[in-house]
Parts: structure tokens; sequence; C-alpha cells
């Protein structure tokens, strides 16, 4: 067995201590629950629940099941489409930069990230995405609460920068009884 010194063995233990230390002070106490009560956070609680959805041609859309987890921080939202379209958006509120964001994931690969704010007791959504053609788009999304037991999602699009939109979706959420 080779001869290790003592100093060798002192800062091999210091260096054990500190990267221990670090770890714990990055890591949340369980006992801390920012999201929970803060307002700021519960800007879409209104969507919370389970939904049968609609477009405005009156013909099932889907059905959603809204969310609340990890302590109160991320509105779930799991979307099964009547056509086997489905996906999940992860909703939350951004404490660094104070804007609302979602991440929609989807069963056909793709993921698309949305910034926005609460206002006027709606969530306004902004993207920007590039096509397969390669050209640049817009896209924006408003949720309107219209009432305990309905939400309006209104999506839409703009391939020349902004200066002309078109609906992409207006779907109604009907609270399931």
């Amino acid at each position: 067995m080779k001869n290790v010194s003592p100093m060798w063995v002192l800062l091999q233990s210091v260096a054990v201590s500190l990267i221990t230390i670090s770890a714990s002070a990055q890591t949340p106490a369980v006992e801390s629950r920012p999201c929970k009560d803060a307002p700021e956070f519960r800007g879409m609680d209104f969507w919370i629940g389970e939904w049968e959805v609609e477009p405005a041609q009156g013909k099932p859309a889907g059905k959603s099941k809204i969310e609340l987890v990890l302590d109160g921080c991320i509105v779930l939202e799991n979307w099964t489409g009547a056509n086997g379209y489905a996906g999940k958006s992860f909703n939350l509120f951004h404490g660094d930069s104070f804007k609302w964001e979602q991440i929609w994931v989807d069963n056909q690969g793709q993921v698309t990230r949305y910034e926005g704010e609460a206002k006027d007791g709606n969530i306004y959504y902004r993207t920007e995405s590039v096509g397969s053609d390669g050209k640049k788009a817009l896209g924006r999304m408003t949720f309107f609460p219209k009432g305990p037991d309905q939400v309006r999602q209104f999506g839409e699009k703009s391939a020349d920068g902004g200066s002309t939109w078109t609906v992409e979706y207006d779907l109604l959420y009907e609270r399931k009884k």
C-alpha cells in the first residue's frame, strides 16, 4: 500500500466538506413553498379542473385535466384530443423574469415555449419559432376565464412579423360536472 501524506488526507477532507456544504446550500428547504400563497403565482388557478373542450364550431375537440403540482408552482395541463393528438403544458410564473411561461410538449415530438403576462384576469402568451421552411413565425395565445365553469383559449399566428394575424384555434373549455 502506498504512503499517503497527512496533508493529502486533510485536503481531500476539506474538498469533500466544501462540496457537501455547497450542494446543501443550493437545495431549497422543504419547508419553503414560495408559490403556494403568493398572488403572482395564482394567475392561472381559474384553469384548474377537468374540462370538455370544443372549438367555435361546436364539435368535441378533446378533454383536458389541469392540475396544480409541485407545491403550487406549476399548472400542469394534460390534453387528450379527439383525434389522438395529446400533449402537456407546464405553466409557471417565473420569479426571476416576473413573466408567465408555458412549455408545451406533444406526442408528435414538438416543443413550444411561450412567455407572457397576467393582465386584467387573463393570461397573454407569445412565442417565436422557425418553420420547416426556415421562416420566422410568431404566435400568441390568450386564456380568458369566462366565469367559474368556462375558459376560452384563443390562438393566433403571424408569418409577417406581427403585421397581420390569423386565427389558429378558438377553444372553449367547459368544466366537467
